[in-house]
């Protein structure tokens, strides 16, 4: 599975306004807000070992259900790319690890494809 095009120029666009400007910060950082109270995140791709890897692993807890650790996951990465600027488009499951019966928690490393 790959990472479309388009969706790569969009956040290399946003990685670059990230550095321009504090202008364009506050725009990626209400943006992020926007995204949050709508609970509507960025959706990365999940990949294999391919890419480079960005930044450390990020380890991020989730309910048990079928899509709720992609959910959270996006969620994370969202956060990396809007208010930090990291190239991020995809995102490689390092370990799964559950918590107890309704929670778990997954270490990804974040990865641009």
């Amino acid at each position: 599975m790959g990472v479309p095009s388009e969706f790569s120029r969009i956040i290399d666009s946003v990685a670059e306004g990230h550095k321009l400007s504090w202008l364009m910060r506050l725009v990626h950082r209400l943006a992020y807000y926007y995204l949050r109270l709508r609970n509507k995140p960025i959706c990365f791709s999940l990949v294999g070992a391919e890419g480079t890897a960005v930044g450390e692993p990020l380890e991020v807890q989730h309910l048990r259900l079928y899509d709720m650790s992609e959910h959270a996951v996006c969620g994370a990465l969202t956060g990396k790319v809007l208010l930090e600027g990291l190239r991020i488009n995809a995102y490689q499951v390092v370990d799964y690890q559950p918590l107890n019966d309704d929670w778990a928690k997954s270490k990804i490393q974040p990865r641009w494809v």
